[in-house]
């Protein structure tokens, strides 16, 4: 199911998240350059963030999407979840090594 938006809503709706974005690109600079998932970036996954960050986007002009743009949203979301997906997973398989050696040590 579609739905059309009124440009005045998507207008609104942009607003929002324009302004919400200036406190997130901070977070996810921290998250970059000095969480603790800093190691688990490739250079790839670094990059697309890393684009995401320092981007100014609009997303929306003269009644139309700028699709590049709206893409490059997409690609950090997916690229974000895709690096605490593997980071979860490598601690959860390391937890589950030293459980398995705690049971071979008792």
């Amino acid at each position: 199911m579609t739905v059309t938006l009124p440009f005045e809503e998507i207008r609104k709706h942009r607003a929002k998240l324009l302004k919400a974005e200036t406190s997130f690109k901070k977070s996810l600079n921290d998250f970059i350059d000095n969480s603790s998932y800093k190691e688990s970036l490739t250079e790839e996954s670094r990059s697309i963030l890393k684009s995401y960050a320092d981007a100014a986007y609009i997303y929306f002009n003269h009644d139309k999407y700028l699709e590049n743009e709206v893409e490059s949203v997409f690609a950090m979301v997916n690229q974000f979840q895709k690096t605490l997906n593997e980071y979860y997973l490598d601690i959860k398989k390391d937890v589950l090594g030293f459980q398995a050696d705690l049971d071979k040590a008792s």
